[in-house]
C-alpha cells in the first residue's frame, strides 16, 4: 500500500513494507517530514511571522486542506453559519451573490450528486429558486422539534418506550397533521421493530440473542475499527473512544513540560541539563529519574526509558513496531501526533531546519526526537490501562484478538463514549449502559457476555430509531419552511421524500459555510472593482511635472490611509513596494550585540550591515557605551539577586516601593511617565548621530570576514544592482522628483509579546527603516549613480534620498540623517515634513473612529494625543488593528487607486507594465510581495475563523513562555496565530476572513506567462487560495484567471464616480 488515504479524499504519501526493509531508519527523516506537512513552520514571538497556517497542504484545493485541518488538527477554517446570516441581514451578501455562488457549487458536483430532474418543487420554483429557499432555510436557526415527539407518532411500541400515544406531539393542528404524515412515509421504524422481534423472540425480551449474524455484525465493526487505528485515530485517542480516561492529555501534559524546559532561551532561571545533547538524549536521561510514571501506576517506568535505543530514529520505530502499527499507516500516525500539540510541533519543526539560529546550534532538537518522546508516553499509558482494563497487551494486535471474541462490549463502549445516552429512550437500558461502561477492571468484575450482547442489541435499536427520528426531523423543517400545500405532501411518493433527503444532505454544514464564504467574497469583490476607473482613458496619468516629492511606502495595508492622506497635502506622488526596498540584510545596530534579520521569509541574507557612530563623536559615545554598560550591569545584578534562595527577601524589602512606584505611574499616568523617561534618557544618555557602513570603497570585492559564511556589507556593483531593481520594480525609472523618501515602518507598543506582529512582515518582524536607510545611502552614493548611468538608469544630479520610518501606532514619521540634507533641498524638506506631520494626523484621527474606546476623537490633536495613549499603556491590549481588515491586493499603478478611500483593507504595490515588456518585474512582484500579502491574509484568516485554534486566544490569559512563545494559562500548546484581540472588537468581527483578492493591471497573457514559469504560483491559483484577476491596461476589461492557460472575461458593471466619500466597506454594505 504506497498510499494511505486520508478521510476526505485527500491523501499523504507513506513509504511501503518493501522499501523500509533494507535500511528502515534512513526512511525516518523523509517520513517524518512528509507526516509534519500539516504544520506551519513556527517562529519565535519576538519575530512573528505571518504565514498560511495549512501552508503544507496547499499542494490541494482551498476546501479541501481546510477540511484536513479540522481531521488532523481539529480547527475550524470558516466563519459560524450565524456570522454569514448576519452579513446577508447586512447587505454584506446578495441573492445575486448567493445564486452566483450556489450555481458554482452545482455544477462542481458530480452527475450522480445532482438532483434536479423530475421533483415536484423544483418544477414549480426552478432549480435556482429552489437551491436558494432550502439553503436559507437549513442555514437558520430553528427549534428542534423533540425526540419525544417523534416516539409517541410512532404507529407501534418497543420495551422501554412511552406507553399511549400522544394525538398531539405538536404546536398547531397543521403541523401534527404534517408530522404524522412524515412518520408515515419515512420511518422504516415499525418493519425494523417487528424484523427484530422474528429474530429475538416474538416478546421483544432480546434475551435470545441473534447468534451467528449479529455477532459477525459487531465482529465487523471492531474490524473496521482496528484498521482505523493509524489512519484515522492514534492508540491514545483509541482508549479515550472506550474509557473514561485523559490519556491524550496526560501524553500532552509530559510534553508540554520538557518542551518547554528544553527549548527555552532565556527565561528559565534553572534551565534544563544536558540539553547540548539534543532533545531526546537529554529527556532520556532526566525522565528516567522523573517520579510521573510511579504517580500514575506505570510499572518499570524508568526500566523501559532506559532501554530505548540511543538514536532516535531506531527508537521512534521501535516504539512504532511495539504498537503494533503497520509500517503503510506510520506516516498518518505520526501526523495524527504532531497535529495533537502543533504549536509546539511547528515551532521545532522551524528550529529544526534553521543551521544557523544560534539555539539550535547549541541546543539541537527535531521533530524525530520529539515524536519518539510522544510515542513512548503514549505506548506505556496504552500498556497499563489494557492491562489493568482487560488483561491484554497495549498493541494493535493484542486489542484486535481480544475484542474478535467480545464484541459486543466493544460496541457498547464506543457507543456510550460517543454519545452519551442523550438518545437512549428506555431508563433501564439507560441504567444498565451507564452501570456497565463506567467498570475500569474488567478483570475482578466479569460481565456475562450475554448482558453485552443485550445492551449492544438494545443501543443498536435506539440508534436506529433515532436515526429515523433525524431524517423525519429534517424533511419536516424544509417542508414546513416552503409552506406547501398539505395535500401535494399527501401525494408525493417515498421515492420522492427520500430524494429531498438527498438535497438536505448534500447541503450539509461544511458544504453550506463553503457556499457562504464564496458569496460573501464575490460580493466584495464585485464591488471593489465597481470602484475602480473602467478605462485606461480615466486612469489618469503621471504628471510630466516633477511631483514635489516622491514617497515610497510598503505595500502594508496601514499604508494606504497614510498615502492618501499625504497625497491630499500637495503635489506629492506616492508608490508602494515591499517593506524591505529590495535590500535583504542582517543588521547589527549600534552597541548591540544583536543580529536582525531584515528580510521577507522567503529570501535569506548573508551579508551584515553594521550601524556606526558618525566621525567626531568620542565624548558622546564614550558616555552612550559607559550607560548601556551600567545598565547592563544593573540587569544581571537584578537578575542575580531575584533567583538567589536568601537574597529576594531583603531584595524586596531594599527595593520594592520602587517597583511600586513605577506600575502606580505606568498604570495611571502611562503618557507622563513615558515622557518623564525619554526626557531623563535624552539627558543622562544623549543620542549618537549614526551612520551604516554598507562596504564602501570594496570595489575589489573584498569581503571582510565577519562570521562563518557572511561578509560586511556590498560592493559598488551590487549596491547598484539593487538599487536599479529597487526602482525598476515599481516602475521608478524616470520624472525623479528632488526629494524621494523611502518610507520604512514598525509599531510601538509596551507589555505587549505580540509587538513584533505590527511590525513589518517584508523585514521579518521588525521595523523597515533600517532596509530604507540603507536603500537611500546607496542610491545617494555617487559611484553607484555612475554605474546606474552606464547602464541606462539616470538619476538626476539634483535628486536626494531620503529615508524615515512610519510609526503605524501613532502615525508619528521619524526622518533619518536630517543634519545631511544640504541647504539647497531645505526648503523641499521642511514642506515634507510637515506634510508628513499632517498627513499623520488625518490618519490618526480616522483610524480613532475604529479603535476600541477612542470613536468620539474625531478632533485631530485629540487623536493623536489618543494613539499615543494606547502606545504607551501596559494595560492596552488594542494598541492598534494592524493589518485586521486585509482582503485585496492591487498591482498596478497608483492612477488606479487614487482618490478612493480604500478603508485600509488593500496591499498596494506599485507597478508599471509599460516599463516591464518582460514581464520580469511582475515575476518578481507575484513571487515576493504577493506570496507575503497571501501569507498574511491567511494568517488573519484562520485566526477569525477559530481563534482558539489556529489564533492565540484571549492575551489577558496569555503567559509568555521561555521567550520563543505564549501559552494559555500556565501550561498549554504553545499559540501558533494572532490574539483574540487582533481581529475581533468585543464580540464583533475587525477582520473579515475571507482569501486574497489579486488585481494585476497588466495585459492577462504576461500574467498567464508568470504561472507558466512559476509552479508554485500557479498552484495557489489553481487549488483557488487567491482570487487572481488580471486588468486589462487598455479597454479596462477585466479577465479571471484561473491557471496558466485558462481565464475568462467578467462582467462589471462600473460605478466609478458614483460612490465619492464612501470607503470601499460602505459601498459593499449599502445594497
Amino acid at each position: 500500500m504506497a498510499n494511505q488515504v486520508r478521510k476526505g479524499g485527500s491523501k499523504i504519501k507513506t513509504i511501503t513494507r518493501d522499501e523500509f526493509q533494507a535500511n528502515i531508519p534512513q526512511h525516518i527523516g523523509p517520513m517524518v517530514d512528509e507526516a509534519a506537512k500539516i504544520l506551519a513552520p513556527l517562529w519565535p514571538i519576538r519575530t512573528f511571522i505571518a504565514r498560511n497556517p495549512l501552508m503544507g497542504l496547499d499542494d490541494r484545493p482551498f476546501h479541501e486542506a481546510v477540511h484536513q485541518g479540522y481531521e488532523l488538527l481539529g480547527r475550524r477554517g470558516y466563519l459560524s453559519e450565524q456570522q454569514f446570516v448576519e452579513f446577508y441581514h447586512a447587505g454584506r451578501i446578495t441573492d445575486d451573490d448567493l445564486d452566483r455562488a450556489l450555481e458554482a457549487w452545482h455544477h462542481r458536483l458530480s452527475q450522480e450528486s445532482r438532483h434536479e430532474a423530475n421533483t415536484p418543487w423544483i418544477a414549480t420554483m426552478g432549480l435556482r429558486e429552489w437551491m436558494r429557499r432550502l439553503f436559507f432555510i437549513l442555514s437558520n436557526q430553528y427549534v428542534p422539534v423533540s425526540y419525544s415527539s417523534f416516539l409517541e407518532t410512532l404507529p407501534v411500541t418497543f420495551p422501554g418506550s412511552a406507553t399511549g400515544r400522544n394525538p398531539q406531539p405538536l404546536e398547531g393542528e397543521h403541523d401534527n397533521v404534517l408530522w404524522t404524515v412524515l412518520v408515515e412515509k419515512l420511518s422504516r421504524t415499525a418493519s425494523f421493530l417487528q424484523d427484530m422481534a422474528k429474530e429475538n423472540g416474538e416478546d421483544g425480551s432480546h434475551h435470545h440473542f441473534g447468534g451467528r449474524e449479529w455477532n459477525a455484525f459487531f465482529a465487523q465493526i471492531v474490524e473496521d475499527d482496528v484498521h482505523q487505528i493509524g489512519p484515522r485515530m492514534t492508540l491514545g485517542e483509541w482508549c479515550e473512544s472506550l474509557l473514561d480516561t485523559d490519556t491524550v492529555e496526560q501524553i500532552n501534559a509530559q510534553i508540554i513540560k520538557w518542551s518547554a524546559a528544553f527549548l527555552d532561551e532565556g527565561q528559565a532561571a534553572w534551565p534544563m541539563p544536558g540539553r547540548e545533547k539534543g532533545f531526546y538524549l537529554a529527556w532520556k536521561d532526566l525522565a528516567a529519574r522523573d517520579l510521573w510514571g510511579r504517580t500514575v501506576g506505570i510499572r518499570d517506568f524508568s526500566q523501559k526509558i532506559q532501554q530505548l535505543p540511543d538514536q532516535a530514529e531506531k527508537a521512534l520505530i521501535t516504539l512504532l513496531m511495539q504498537m503494533g502499527i503497520p509500517s503503510e499507516h506510520w506516516t498518518v500516525y505520526l501526523a495524527r501526533h504532531l497535529g495533537q500539540l502543533p504549536g509546539w510541533a511547528s515551532f521545532i519543526k522551524w528550529r529544526a531546519n534553521q543551521s544557523d539560529y544560534v539555539w539550535q546550534t547549541k541546543y539541537p532538537a527535531n521533530l524525530v526526537e520529539y515524536l519518539v518522546i510522544r510515542l513512548f508516553y503514549e505506548a506505556v499509558l496504552v500498556e497499563t490501562l489494557c492491562v489493568e482494563t482487560w488483561g491484554i497487551k497495549g498493541s494493535l494486535s493484542g486489542i484486535k484478538d481480544f475484542f474478535q471474541k467480545h464484541a459486543a462490549e466493544y460496541y457498547v463502549r464506543r457507543e456510550y463514549r460517543r454519545e452519551g445516552t442523550r438518545w437512549i429512550a428506555s431508563p433501564s437500558l439507560k441504567r444498565l449502559l451507564i452501570q456497565h461502561c463506567k467498570e475500569t477492571d474488567r478483570r475482578s468484575k466479569k460481565t456475562p457476555e450475554h448482558e453485552w450482547q443485550f445492551l449492544a442489541m438494545g443501543i443498536y435499536r435506539e440508534q436506529f430509531i433515532y436515526e429515523q427520528f433525524r431524517q423525519v426531523e429534517q424533511v419536516f423543517r424544509v417542508v414546513k419552511d416552503l409552506h406547501l400545500d398539505l395535500d401535494q405532501i399527501k401525494k408525493l411518493s417515498t421515492n420522492e421524500l427520500d430524494q429531498l433527503l438527498s438535497w438536505i444532505q448534500l447541503f450539509n454544514h461544511e458544504t453550506r459555510a463553503q457556499i457562504w464564504l464564496e458569496a460573501y467574497e464575490e460580493h466584495f469583490r464585485y464591488h471593489l472593482l465597481q470602484r475602480l476607473p473602467p478605462t485606461s482613458s480615466t486612469v489618469r496619468q503621471g504628471s510630466k511635472d516633477r511631483p514635489m516629492a516622491h514617497v515610497v511606502f510598503c505595500i502594508d495595508v496601514r499604508s494606504e490611509g497614510f498615502r492618501r492622506h499625504l497625497e491630499e497635502t500637495g503635489e506629492y506622488e506616492t508608490l508602494g513596494t515591499a517593506g524591505f526596498f529590495g535590500v535583504p540584510i542582517r543588521f547589527r545596530p549600534f552597541s548591540k550585540d544583536e543580529v536582525r534579520h531584515l528580510y521577507p521569509p522567503l529570501l535569506s541574507s548573508n551579508t551584515l550591515i553594521v550601524e556606526e557612530p558618525q566621525p567626531g563623536q568620542v565624548k558622546s559615545v564614550d558616555r552612550h557605551m559607559n550607560f548601556i554598560w551600567g545598565k547592563q550591569w544593573l540587569e544581571r545584578l537584578t537578575t542575580v539577586l531575584k533567583y538567589n534562595l536568601m537574597a529576594p527577601f531583603t531584595f524586596i524589602e531594599a527595593s520594592g516601593w520602587t517597583w511600586g512606584v513605577k506600575a502606580v505611574s505606568k498604570t495611571l499616568w502611562p503618557r507622563a511617565t513615558v515622557q518623564m523617561r525619554d526626557w531623563l534618557g535624552q539627558r543622562i544618555n544623549p543620542p549618537v548621530k549614526t551612520l551604516l557602513n554598507l562596504g564602501q570603497g570594496r570595489e575589489d570585492g573584498h569581503h571582510l570576514s565577519t562570521a562563518p559564511g557572511m561578509h560586511l556589507g556590498f560592493s559598488l556593483e551590487e549596491q547598484a544592482q539593487m538599487v536599479r531593481n529597487a526602482l525598476s520594480v515599481m516602475g521608478m525609472t524616470r520624472n525623479f522628483s528632488r526629494l524621494v523618501l523611502f518610507m520604512g515602518h514598525g509599531s510601538h507598543s509596551e507589555n505587549n509579546p505580540y509587538a513584533s506582529a505590527l511590525n513589518c512582515g517584508a523585514v521579518g518582524g521588525h521595523h523597515g527603516g533600517n532596509n530604507a536607510r540603507a536603500l537611500a545611502t546607496m542610491a545617494n552614493n555617487p559611484d553607484v549613480r555612475r554605474l546606474l548611468k552606464q547602464q541606462g538608469l539616470v538619476i538626476p544630479d539634483d535628486t536626494l534620498f531620503l529615508a524615515g520610518e512610519h510609526n503605524t501606532t501613532t502615525d508619528e514619521v521619524t526622518l533619518y540623517d536630517q543634519d545631511a540634507v544640504p541647504h539647497s533641498h531645505r526648503q523641499e524638506f521642511d514642506r515634507l515634513r510637515w506634510a508628513l506631520h499632517q498627513a499623520g494626523v488625518q490618519n490618526a484621527r480616522e483610524r480613532c473612529l475604529t479603535l476600541p474606546g477612542a470613536s468620539s476623537r474625531r478632533d485631530g490633536s485629540r487623536a493623536v494625543q489618543t494613539v499615543q495613549y494606547l502606545s504607551e499603556n501596559w494595560a492596552e491590549t488594542q494598541p492598534e488593528w494592524g493589518l485586521a481588515g486585509n482582503a485585496a491586493m492591487i498591482i498596478g499603478r497608483r492612477a488606479l487607486t487614487e482618490d478612493i478611500d480604500l478603508d485600509g483593507r488593500v496591499f498596494l504595490q506599485s507597478y508599471d507594465f509599460e516599463e516591464d515588456a518582460e514581464g520580469q518585474s511582475l515575476e518578481a512582484i507575484m513571487t515576493g510581495p504577493m506570496i507575503v500579502a497571501y501569507w498574511i491574509n491567511m494568517e488573519y484568516y484562520f485566526s477569525t475563523c477559530h481563534n482558539p485554534g489556529y489564533g492565540s486566544g484571549s492575551k489577558v490569559t496569555q503567559n509568555v513562555v521561555g521567550l520563543v512563545g505564549v501559552m494559555q494559562g500556565s501550561q498549554s500548546d504553545l499559540q501558533t496565530g494572532l490574539p483574540r484581540q487582533s481581529v475581533m472588537d468585543g464580540s464583533q468581527l475587525r477582520h473579515e476572513p475571507m482569501r486574497l483578492f489579486v488585481i494585476i493591471e497588466s495585459p492577462h497573457s504576461r500574467v498567464a506567462a508568470v504561472l507558466r514559469r512559476q509552479a508554485l504560483v500557479e498552484r495557489l491559483v489553481v487549488n483557488e487560495w487567491l482570487y487572481l484577476v488580471a486588468r486589462d491596461p487598455v479597454d479596462g476589461h477585466y479577465w479571471r484567471i484561473r491557471n496558466s492557460g485558462q481565464y475568462e472575461k467578467l462582467d462589471v458593471e462600473v460605478l466609478h464616480g458614483k460612490d465619492e466619500g464612501k470607503t470601499v466597506t460602505d459601498v459593499c454594505s449599502a445594497e
